[in-house]
């Protein structure tokens, strides 16, 4: 379990939820056993290899949050000859990131792989960009685990290797990513979505709603909680109707 927590932030809980849940949901990551072994892109096969640059191009930059879009790892052009612009820009995220934001690159470049992986035709061209994309969201996780540095998205970051796991049929592994997000921000309501989903495509429809009102309580105005509550009432009174 998580040894780490959210520390030293500028940020109140209430618009740290608020935050997060603009930026939760859109974004689903895929995890697949390492591809690579110790002799590197040699034995992968050459469509792999092929697309194996992590650096997004000036075009996909656009697609990525600003965050991103102003981090030195991302774009050489920020590292190299940085604009006044974007080194004032980039001080506020780190601000509101916190120290966190040093590893951020890794999950950007996740971010950029999965949408690779959503645009290619190539079977293993997209097994290979998820499963790299898992592999830095792993080490940002790692990152903070072993410096115990705050990270204001870490639930997002759960939640996404959840919707990760979630596709490769992991379903138990991805329900702890959700739990974990919700033990990071009780108030995260996406967490509680996906759990509750997890639960009801296991059949468990009690413990999918008893979830929904769970999240209900620590974040009683969540739009997205009151209509999957919703959804369970309205398939309980169909029957009655007919």
């Amino acid at each position: 379990m998580l040894a780490f927590i959210i520390l030293k932030s500028d940020m109140t809980k209430k618009n740290l939820s608020r935050f997060l849940n603009r930026h939760a949901a859109a974004i689903i990551l895929i995890f697949l056993l390492s591809l690579m072994n110790s002799k590197g892109n040699a034995m992968l096969p050459l469509a792999i290899q092929q697309v194996s640059n992590k650096r997004p191009t000036p075009a996909e930059l656009r697609f990525l949050p600003p965050y991103c879009r102003v981090h030195q790892f991302i774009d050489i052009r920020n590292k190299v000859a940085p604009t006044p612009s974007i080194l004032a820009e980039r001080s506020r995220w780190q601000k509101m990131i916190g120290p966190g934001f040093d590893s951020l690159h890794h999950y950007c470049w996740a971010l950029s792989d999965i949408r690779k992986a959503n645009l290619t035709p190539n079977e293993k061209n997209r097994t290979f960009y998820l499963n790299r994309a898992v592999g830095d969201i792993q080490y940002v996780l790692d990152y903070l685990n072993q410096s115990d540095k705050p990270m204001i998205l870490l639930p997002e970051i759960h939640l996404n290797k959840g919707f990760a796991l979630r596709l490769l049929g992991e379903d138990a592994a991805a329900a702890q990513e959700f739990i974990a997000a919700t033990k990071v921000l009780p108030s995260y309501s996406p967490a509680y979505g996906a759990l509750s989903d997890y639960y009801r495509d296991s059949g468990d429809l009690e413990e999918a709603k008893r979830t929904l009102r769970l999240g209900l309580q620590h974040a009683p105005n969540s739009k997205l909680l009151k209509r999957k509550l919703a959804e369970f009432d309205s398939e309980e009174e169909r029957p009655k109707n007919n």
